[in-house]
């Protein structure tokens, strides 16, 4: 994908998210609460995240411990499998993680190299802070659900999340566009 690309699709993430939050806060609690331990979400979005991983081993080059390859791929689809069994708490905000983790490779290949454009940096420096945010989360999926319940506690709170990420998603807009 190109810089332009991957910083137009990150600005409408982030636009659409934000306008979420700045519209309709209160409808949005209850989903996205539920969302956390429902397994119909968790296969999809875990499912989605360990087929992404998968496909990425699948693809390694001998570089990159190609050579062993099929073992990589049976230890994680047996990890995968069992993380329906033994880790099926908070599933979907481990899928997530992994799938910001996916993207931000994608979105960093991006802009690799292009210093002819300076303010590809506010896109980078968001793709660190999301990926921290991966980790963290990854580690310990609990805290999205003290996250959420802290972001729903008042209505103000989303509205200024929403209005920050709509702001940001603006400022990625016009960098788009300036590239």
């Amino acid at each position: 994908m190109t810089l332009f690309t991957t910083t137009i699709l990150t600005a409408g993430s982030l636009l659409f998210l934000g306008a979420g939050l700045l519209w309709k806060p209160k409808a949005l609690q209850l989903p996205a609460m539920n969302l956390l331990r429902s397994s119909v979400a968790s296969t999809i979005v875990f499912g989605a995240a360990a087929v992404a991983f998968l496909w990425q081993i699948a693809h390694l080059s001998e570089a990159d411990f190609g050579n062993h390859r099929q073992l990589l791929f049976g230890a994680f689809l047996l990890i995968a499998l069992l993380s329906f069994v033994y880790a099926s708490d908070f599933l979907v905000v481990r899928g997530l993680a992994i799938l910001a983790m996916l993207a931000s490779s994608a979105i960093l290949d991006s802009a690799y190299l292009q210093t002819n454009y300076p303010q590809r940096l506010f896109l980078v420096g968001f793709v660190y802070l999301l990926i921290i945010l991966a980790l963290y989360l990854g580690a310990v999926p609990f805290r999205m659900r003290d996250f959420l319940e802290w972001l729903f506690g008042r209505t103000t709170r989303c509205r200024t999340i929403g209005a920050l990420l709509v702001g940001y998603g603006m400022i990625l807009t016009l960098n788009a566009l300036s590239y």
